[in-house]
């Protein structure tokens, strides 16, 4: 049986592991493949989006699903790191940790889409609100803290080096028990699951709804 002490964990993994004893991620759906849907019914569909939402709305759609299916897969290799303790199995932590680190770069660009669409039509609409506002401390804030925490990881190291310092980052961002964490912020599982949650209905909205009411609108009931 492998087990390894806490220095080993936290000084050559990645910090606050060796605390790491449960699972705080909650189940997300896989989502449907909104992107597609509205690949077809943007091409075939009654109703058009036009530029530069669009676009918007395509890259959403993608990078929304690729982050679910990295949430999912990450909290799949995190339940199996979980469930061989008190050996510690690393290379289920390392792959959970990748899937999470991904999910984040995902959903971020996603809500930044989002938020662009939203920029888009206040211009003509000023009641449409924005997903969130950088700073605000909102959950999708710090959602975007976590992902400039991964971009930004290498310019963290050249700044050590140049520094002289002695002790390097080990990772841009680390598993709790309760969630993610980075220098600048924190994330909660359930926030996270939420943000990928509400985003599914979004999706829903935008690549289906949008057209069905224009079918009906187009094809009242007799």
């Amino acid at each position: 049986m492998v087990q390894f002490s806490a220095v080993i964990l936290d000084d050559l993994t990645a910090p606050k592991l060796s605390l790491l004893n449960s699972c705080g991620a909650p189940d997300v759906p896989e989502l449907p493949n909104y992107h597609g849907s509205l690949v077809l019914n943007q091409a075939f569909g009654p109703g058009k989006y036009k530029e530069p939402a669009k676009v918007l709305l395509l890259n959403f759609l993608r990078r929304l699903r690729s982050a679910t299916e990295e949430y999912r897969s990450g909290r799949g290799n995190l339940k199996r790191y979980i469930s061989a303790l008190p050996q510690h199995e690393l290379g289920y932590f390392n792959r959970a940790l990748v899937h999470f680190e991904d999910c984040i770069l995902n959903a971020n660009v996603a809500i930044v889409c989002l938020n662009g669409l939203g920029t888009y039509l206040h211009s003509s609409d000023p009641s449409v609100p924005s997903v969130f506002n950088p700073g605000d401390g909102s959950d999708y804030d710090r959602l975007r803290l976590l992902s400039n925490r991964i971009k930004h990881f290498d310019e963290d190291i050249i700044d050590a080096a140049r520094s002289g310092a002695l002790n390097m980052p080990v990772a841009p961002v680390w598993i709790t028990n309760d969630g993610l964490e980075a220098s600048s912020a924190s994330l909660r599982f359930t926030e996270l699951a939420d943000i990928l949650t509400a985003q599914a209905s979004d999706a829903k909205a935008f690549a289906e709804d949008f057209f069905n009411e224009h079918r009906a609108q187009k094809n009242p009931p007799a």
